[in-house]
């Protein structure tokens, strides 16, 4: 009796928790069922108390098309065709009772399914009433208001394609697809007929049909994009109507997530459910303006691509069905604006390659793709499309990309130039890739237009598109220094106006930049530079006390209904305002054209110049440390101003270089010529030692130890008194080291 007790306490847990409001109530219902299907004290008559509480969610059959019956009536109509009932519960259920049936007997299912008693004649019995009913009540959830039941509804098909096979696909086909296609376009007045929807007789269903496939192509490259008429479905079409591409399209996505679930549930077998007309709608999908619509596509994709193999002809066959209907639609969303796509598409990707046999002969759409977002700023993306590119190409990526360099150039030219920035950041890292790391011979002539995108993408409105840039226009000029010669004016004049630019990371990388152009060019290039950083690394001593920014501005606070009324009125506030990206919250800045900087300069201060010119010493000093030697009062002169409000930063780039400088000097610190700068910038960063700035300290304690390192102890105690010894061995940052120098001499 206790037992009972117990089993009837649980079971009651359970379902109370599963009807709760409240989500986290709900899921430790789960988890509790969870448990109790684990254990192996776990007996039938529990399940069967169970299933007698979900049964009457399960039997009350909601359906749309009860509203949209011919006499108008509201009532809520029995789903079951198949045994004409048309019994119905006093009172709906809530929706939270409704997805805890659907989740519960997911569950269920997929522990019956795997129980050895499944065969006993009561527990095959209550299970087959439990999938029967599940079956039925999920056709009648497909358009629920609620998209959390869809979504459980979603999850309740797998397991139904677990149970019953490919036999689910044909029980739900006509009612799945009629959902999908129903709420395809938001105009209802002409709905989107559903293709015929009857399984193919072949066992697999990969046979060619004899006329053309409905989703085929003439050429697999020519994109859907580029054709001259506008599918009503696309982004542009619903672009036209005003329509953005997170509008909501009622059930649609989670009605294609269902399709996606049960293909996947059903597994392997569901390749013979893979018709054209299936993969037409999966075209069509990732053609859609609702990017949620596009990643289901894309995961679609990979699932019916995942379950194909190399070894089996069928599945070859389809594989070049999927090729001639769908290699445009996964190279568009290998492009596509939005990361969660871009990902589902690179899944679909890997899947795809990885099972066709003939995969070199899609490299020349798709490599190109795959490698770009091995760079791509979102880390979910740049991680599975960098292990893709592993496992697809292994170390072949350079001989691909050189045998189909004229498609790669292409690609990477029409992504410079796209709106998203940190696509056009990724063009640049991709470019230097050609440069540095493909056959020269095949580079060669896309010289000069790869070239030409660059510093397009130089005069970029986005700072980080321009640093990358930056860099990219070094390395391709030192890989390629004769053909870049004519462009080598327009090039000195960006990257003389970055040294100074108002990011300090654009002004040390292109320090960075000039040391390539440096060793391309040699005295040629030193030629320029040096007369630069003489005429600008001592601007600092301009620099105004105080900078303040928008000057024009009144410091004036108006309150009251008035005034917000004049605010929100105001087309000034409201209009051509900075845009930012939802998915990284980076300002949508715009791409450059032709010789146009599109705005991106400000006013520079005069300390940045100087700053600059001081990252440039640190990449100078490492190619040849005698440039360097004029510059060192300069150097020193820098370390002691502090008559500007951000005297820190150029303060911490001072120390952080004269590491740089240190080890590259070595002992010439003591020659003749540096001893007495030496000991003035020994005592210059034990000053900075107390600047104020825990960045600038940090950098003056680590100049100190570099200068240590290289002249010794005995040296350098030559260079400090005993007072200075003192305050080196107290400094929070450099006390460690010298506090442990001093200890190993015994002092």
């Amino acid at each position: 009796m206790s037992t009972s007790r117990t089993i009837a306490e649980r079971v009651q847990e359970i379902s109370t928790g599963l009807v709760e409001r409240r989500h986290l109530d709900r899921q430790r219902a789960l988890t509790r069922l969870d448990g109790v299907l684990r254990e192996n004290t776990c007996v039938w008559s529990e399940i069967s108390s169970l299933l007698a509480l979900i049964h009457p969610v399960l039997r009350y059959r909601f359906s749309d098309q009860a509203e949209r019956s011919t006499d108008g009536s509201d009532a809520k109509e029995s789903c079951d065709t198949e045994s004409g009932d048309t019994e119905q519960t006093s009172a709906e259920p809530s929706w939270e009772a409704i997805q805890g049936a659907l989740l519960a007997a997911t569950k269920l299912l997929d522990y019956v399914r795997t129980r050895p008693e499944r065969d006993e004649p009561v527990v095959a019995a209550e299970s087959a009433l439990l999938a029967e009913e599940s079956l039925e009540a999920s056709l009648c959830y497909l358009e629920y208001g609620e998209v959390r039941v869809r979504e459980a509804n979603a999850t309740l098909m797998a397991a139904l394609g677990r149970w019953y096979g490919v036999e689910a696909y044909r029980r739900v086909q006509s009612a799945l697809l009629s959902a999908i296609y129903r709420n395809l376009e938001r105009d209802q007045a002409n709905p989107q007929p559903a293709p015929s929807t009857a399984l193919p007789a072949a066992a697999h269903g990969h046979e060619k049909r004899a006329d053309a496939s409905p989703c085929s192509s003439s050429s697999p490259s020519a994109s859907a994009s580029s054709s001259s008429s506008t599918p009503p479905h696309s982004p542009r079409g619903h672009a036209a109507l005003g329509m953005h591409d997170t509008e909501g399209w009622k059930a649609l996505v989670t009605a294609f997530r269902t399709l996606q679930s049960l293909l996947e549930g059903i597994g392997e077998a569901s390749l013979s459910c893979v018709t054209d007309e299936l993969l037409q709608l999966i075209d069509r999908a990732t053609l859609h303006t609702n990017r949620f619509l596009r990643e289901a596509g894309y995961h679609t994709i990979a699932g019916i691509a995942s379950f194909c193999r190399a070894d089996r002809a069928d599945d070859v066959a389809l594989l070049r069905r999927i090729e001639t209907c769908l290699l445009d639609a996964i190279a568009r969303g290998l492009a596509d604006n939005w990361s969660q796509v871009r990902y589902a598409a690179s899944v679909a990707t890997r899947a795809f390659m990885e099972s066709a046999p003939f995969r070199e002969e899609l490299y020349y759409v798709l490599a190109p793709r795959m490698c770009l977002n091995r760079h791509y700023v979102a880390e979910g993306v740049r991680l599975y499309s960098l292990e893709t590119w592993r496992r697809v190409m292994q170390s072949d990526g350079p001989r691909v990309l050189a045998k189909h360099i004229d498609a790669t150039v292409e690609f990477y030219c029409s992504q410079a130039q796209a709106d998203n920035h940190a696509v056009r950041e990724a063009s640049c890292r991709c470019v230097v890739e050609l440069a540095s790391q493909v056959d020269r011979i095949a580079v060669s002539p896309h010289v000069d237009v790869l070239l030409q995108v660059l510093m397009v993408c130089f005069r970029d409105a986005s700072w980080p598109v321009r640093d990358c840039a930056c860099l990219a226009c070094g390395q391709f000029v030192l890989a390629f220094p004769e053909e870049a010669r004519v462009q080598l004016d327009a090039l000195y004049e960006l990257w003389f106006a970055h040294l100074s630019d108002n990011i300090s990371s654009v002004r040390r990388n292109t320090a960075f930049a000039l040391g390539n152009v440096i060793k391309a060019y040699k005295q040629d290039a030193l030629d320029k530079i040096l007369p630069h950083i003489r005429l600008n690394i001592l601007r600092a001593r301009d620099q105004p006390a105080d900078s303040v920014l928008h000057k024009t501005l009144e410091n004036v606070t108006e309150f009251g209904v008035a005034a917000k009324r004049i605010r929100d009125n105001d087309p000034h506030v409201h209009s051509n305002q900075q845009v930012f990206s939802c998915g990284s919250l980076a300002p949508k800045l715009k791409r450059a054209t032709g010789c146009m900087d599109h705005g991106f300069t400000r006013t520079r201060e005069p300390w940045e110049w100087s700053d600059g010119c001081v990252h440039l010493l640190g990449v100078l000093s490492e190619i040849d440390p005698t440039l360097v030697d004029e510059f060192l009062p300069a150097l020193l002169e820098l370390s002691e101003i502090r008559s500007f409000a951000h005297f820190h930063m150029l303060l911490q780039t001072v120390w952080n270089t004269f590491v740089i400088i240190a080890r590259a000097l070595g002992a010439e610190l003591l020659s003749v010529k540096k001893c007495a700068y030496t000991s003035k910038l020994v005592a210059s960063a034990i000053a900075s030692l107390d600047c104020g700035n825990r960045l600038a300290a940090s950098a003056a304690s680590d100049a100190l130890e570099a200068i240590h390192q290289v002249i010794g102890q005995e040296s350098f105690r030559g260079l400090v008194s005993d007072e200075q010894w003192a305050i080196l061995l107290q400094d929070p940052f450099a006390g460690a080291y010298f506090v442990k120098v001093s200890s190993d001499q015994g002092e």
